[in-house]
């Protein structure tokens, strides 16, 4: 499916998660699909793996749904998890409708490069 800013569920924010314990700024990337529930971008069962797949899931603080900035890539920023250490990655940076997942960070790397709205990211 096209992107689509009018469409909610396609519509992400970054949101202050507070400081990794080396004090960098630490974000969530949450949808407001549902305005009752914060759902958040989330390595799924916190897997430290290449290729873990991304999820959806309800904000619970968990390291899993925190993400900081890495390194300036194409034009947008490479995220980081706080727990695995992984990038969040287009897979092959497909331009078709895939899934996302973590994955090595490596840099320049277009598969990595994200903006978000919210807090000036």
């Amino acid at each position: 499916m096209p992107c689509d800013s009018s469409v909610s569920a396609q519509v992400w924010e970054a949101e202050p998660a507070g400081h990794s314990s080396d004090g960098q700024y630490l974000y969530y990337i949450v949808n407001y699909y549902d305005p009752n529930n914060r759902e958040c971008l989330d390595v799924t069962d916190a897997n430290p793996n290449d290729k873990a797949p991304i999820q959806q899931w309800f904000c619970n603080g968990g390291g899993s749904e925190k993400w900081m900035k890495g390194s300036v890539s194409f034009g947008g920023e490479q995220y980081v998890n706080a727990r695995t250490g992984k990038c969040l990655d287009v897979p092959y940076a497909s331009y078709s409708p895939v899934y996302i997942w973590q994955y090595h960070c490596t840099s320049p790397n277009a598969a990595q490069a994200f903006n978000w709205p919210g807090t000036g990211l």
